[in-house]
């Protein structure tokens, strides 16, 4: 509630709007998880947090609350292995790393190799989906700022923190969609609530 009422006094600058994500939990200063609309006029630092440039995405599966349970054991396995053992199987190159730095992320994915995830990979929509999310004409980067580990002299690099997501109270969750509140959003993002005879319900 502090957070949500902060303003300026003598001045026309407040907090407009303050939302709560999943991961949402005691911060520093501003909740952690928290997104906040101010009018133009006021800035918050502390609002930007540690958590600067973590990102949320959702992912349907198509799967049902008793395919779900049927496979529940198989499924943790997986998870557990790729995200939690390492297994994960994504190599890049000293090349794919110098396109990234030096042209973008679209020169990256044409640089990468064909090997190991890549190699079933959509990459016309991958490319689509990242252009959702990144205004890729903001960033500017230049390779002689990038960390040495990534130009060493090998033909293939498994970056150890490629794919995985992220130290502290990152997660993964499979969760239920009960209820639709905008259809037309929900169409866009691919999410429907299943009216199933066995009241089933499906994983995003």
């Amino acid at each position: 509630m502090d957070f949500a009422s902060v303003n300026v006094p003598n001045s026309l600058g407040h907090v407009c709007a303050a939302r709560a994500t999943p991961d949402f939990h005691p911060g520093a200063i501003a909740p952690v998880g928290s997104i906040v609309a101010t009018t133009e006029d006021l800035v918050i630092p502390a609002a930007i947090g540690t958590d600067i440039n973590c990102g949320m995405r959702l992912l349907t599966t198509g799967l049902s609350h008793d395919e779900v349970n049927e496979q529940k054991s198989s499924i943790i396995a997986q998870l557990k292995r790729v995200l939690l053992q390492d297994e994960r199987n994504i190599p890049v190159t000293p090349q794919s790393f110098q396109a990234l730095f030096d042209e973008g992320i679209a020169a990256w994915i044409a640089a990468l190799p064909q090997q190991g995830l890549w190699q079933h990979v959509n990459f016309k929509r991958l490319l689509a989906k990242i252009n959702q999310i990144s205004e890729q004409s903001l960033i500017t980067t230049d390779s002689k700022y990038a960390p040495e580990a990534f130009f060493e002299s090998r033909s293939i690099i498994r970056p150890a923190s490629l794919g995985t997501v992220g130290s502290g109270n990152h997660f993964v969750q499979l969760q239920i969609v009960d209820e639709i509140l905008d259809r037309h959003l929900a169409y866009q993002m691919g999410l429907k609530k299943c009216f199933c005879n066995n009241n089933s319900h499906w994983f995003t």
